[in-house]
């Protein structure tokens, strides 16, 4: 016991030199205080509003100060680091001298993230944008064929932009981008004396270079100050990390809250039993008078009163899937029909249902559930409390809804 109470004792002088030394905080301001607007939007993990901010970006003809500066300097920049790769239409004294003003940016034209055309160049640029998704089904491939076949006679520069530099499966043919050398190009504008740039676009395109580098871009000054408050206090944030509070299981204890509820007022029966953080075990007034508790000398084959229940089992706090459960085990005449009626209803085979312990395990109409399209770790304590309730309201009535079809079936062929 002592050695516990020296354990103890010493995760307790860890977070008391944690919070002496507080004001160490301070030196993250730069990266915490700052109110972002694609922040509060939850746009920075979002790749179709990274596309349309970057296809805005680079239109010479948008309401924006930067002209044709974004689109010039990436394509100039792709240029200087792949010129043996270049299709002959793109070099590096020709591009300088182009009318950049002739090019329409489109979005999601022939399936093309960001295509920028100039018919009277006869040259466009496709940029395909992967950010938290890899490529999948051989796209550069389709999409460069498909674009070689629209524009025979164009030159076409193909850029594969992504965080960290990745190769597209056609790498013969698409120019990797990395997020760091197009957030380099905008700030390098964005620095330039002679730019007549306004506060608000100013204000905008900055939050946008921020909200990249903080989820897409390694900081270095920001990985350099974490680094040293980390290794400065250990201990006191390896034991806040080892016990900070999971949201989506909150979430699932708020669900089993909500069907406590339901459980006094008489609209379900939960199985006491079997109730877990993986697990919730119920039936409805109807699924009782099916299948009534089973007798002290009987259990089923999860060795409860329970022959039948719906089951909700938590995926990780991020998947819920819901199940229609049924045991065979004691039958003896017991249920006989109910049982022979599901069997037929749900297609089970006479050969299945003999077994001792067989189980059963269905409800096609409704077997998944995401917990929620929220983004548990970018939600603060206050946002997941205000949305709390909504989302649990959301989850049960599906749920519910799911039990009432299955329900709805069977007492349609007479149970």
């Amino acid at each position: 016991m002592a050695g516990v109470e020296i354990m103890i004792d010493e995760k307790r002088v860890a977070l008391e030199n944690l919070l002496l030394d507080i004001d160490f905080l301070n030196e993250l301001n730069p990266w915490i205080d700052n109110i972002n607007i694609f922040e509060i939007l939850k746009m920075s993990k979002m790749e179709i509003r990274h596309s349309n901010f970057l296809a805005w970006l680079l239109n010479p003809n948008e309401n924006h100060s930067f002209g044709e500066r974004i689109l010039k300097d990436v394509i100039c920049h792709i240029i200087k680091h792949n010129r043996e790769s270049m299709d002959k239409a793109f070099n590096i004294i020709d591009a300088t001298l182009w009318k950049y003003d002739s090019f329409n940016v489109y979005r999601e034209k022939d399936n093309i993230d960001i295509l920028a055309i100039s018919s009277s160049l006869k040259v466009l640029v496709c940029i395909e944008n992967k950010i938290f998704s890899s490529e999948h089904t051989e796209q550069t491939i389709r999409y460069r064929r498909k674009i070689d076949e629209i524009y025979p006679e164009y030159g076409k520069l193909f850029i594969y932009l992504t965080p960290s530099g990745a190769e597209a499966i056609d790498y013969e043919n698409w120019v990797s981008l990395p997020y760091r050398e197009l957030i380099q190009i905008i700030e390098t504008n964005m620095a330039l004396k002679n730019l007549e740039i306004t506060a608000k676009e100013r204000a905008f395109v900055e939050d946008y270079v921020s909200g990249v580098k903080r989820h897409m871009v390694d900081d270095s000054n920001l990985q350099e100050i974490c680094s040293r408050i980390y290794f400065k206090h250990k201990q006191a944030l390896d034991l806040i990390f080892d016990n900070k509070p999971d949201l989506r299981d909150l979430l699932y204890a708020a669900l089993f809250e909500r069907f406590e509820d339901e459980a006094i007022i008489g609209n379900i029966d939960i199985d006491r039993s079997c109730v877990s953080k993986q697990y919730i075990r119920f039936n409805t007034p109807y699924s009782l008078k099916l299948f009534p508790k089973m007798t002290e000398s009987r259990k089923s084959v999860w060795n409860t009163d329970f022959m039948f229940y719906y089951q909700i089992e938590n995926r990780k706090g991020v998947e819920l899937r819901i199940f229609a459960t049924l045991s065979n085990r004691g039958r003896n005449s017991l249920f006989e029909d109910e049982l022979e009626m599901c069997a037929k209803v749900y297609n089970i085979s006479e050969k299945k249902t003999i077994g001792e312990k067989w189980q059963w395990r269905t409800l096609p109409f409704y077997k998944r559930h995401q917990i929620s399209d929220k983004d548990f770790d970018e939600m603060s304590a206050e946002e997941f409390n205000s949305d709390k309730e909504a989302i649990v309201d959301d989850i049960f009535a599906n749920i519910m809804k799911a039990v009432k079809s299955f329900e709805d079936k069977l007492q349609k062929h007479g149970l």
